[in-house]
């Protein structure tokens, strides 16, 4: 495992499930925000048009997913970066956003990525989406060394979203902080915490043995 190995985020695997998400959530917030309209007939206009603007912005979204996926990339980040633009509060804006990230993150476009995190406040709402960016941030902050900034921001992704799967992900993040920065004892207390919790995630307990494997070697 070299150094790059290392450093690399978790965002390919992830940006399914964190879609799925986004969608159930925004979802349930679409079908209470018709359902309050519904009973108050002033507001049934209003009501109608929010509801074509979040159609709108989901079917957008949803064609350009599918240029992304398809290999028409060129034209995929075109219209994501539209879809972000004019319904940034929307599911299809929170879907082009992760999209967007994921497209700058694999691509080391570390000045459109920091752009994407600094100038958009659509993931402060949804815990998954806030404890992700802060990940994305941390992983920033390793690639420049700076690794006491990376290790505040895990830390608060962890107060944020605490959620099992989400716990082992930002703590073995935690860990590749500690092997870089050459603090091999902090990266192996955490990882041994992590084997005796008994991972479930087959994912995880791989790369917590991989990673516990490179420290062996290191320490040798």
């Amino acid at each position: 495992m070299d150094k790059k190995e290392l450093k690399q985020d978790l965002i390919r695997d992830r940006i399914i499930d964190s879609i799925q998400y986004i969608s159930d959530q925004w979802q349930y917030a679409v079908a209470l925000l018709l359902f309050a309209a519904a009973g108050i007939s002033a507001f049934s206009f209003l009501s109608n048009k929010e509801s074509d603007r979040f159609n709108i912005a989901s079917e957008m979204s949803g064609v350009a997913q599918n240029e992304y996926n398809q290999g028409d990339i060129e034209f995929a980040i075109e219209d994501l970066e539209v879809v972000l633009g004019d319904y940034e509060d929307t599911h299809g804006g929170a879907q082009a956003y992760i999209y967007l990230i994921y497209d700058a993150y694999i691509n080391s476009d570390d000045s459109k990525l920091e752009s994407l995190l600094e100038d958009y406040s659509i993931y402060s709402s949804d815990p998954l989406l806030e404890s992700s960016v802060l990940e994305t941030k941390a992983y920033l902050s390793l690639n420049s060394g700076d690794y006491s900034n990376a290790i505040d921001l895990l830390n608060k992704s962890l107060k944020i979203n605490n959620m099992d799967v989400l716990k082992v992900r930002f703590e073995i993040a935690k860990a590749r902080v500690y092997i870089d920065s050459k603090e091999y004892g902090k990266a192996e207390s955490i990882l041994s915490s992590l084997k005796d919790e008994g991972l479930s995630n087959a994912a995880q307990r791989n790369t917590v043995d991989e990673l516990s494997s490179y420290l062996s070697h290191i320490n040798k």
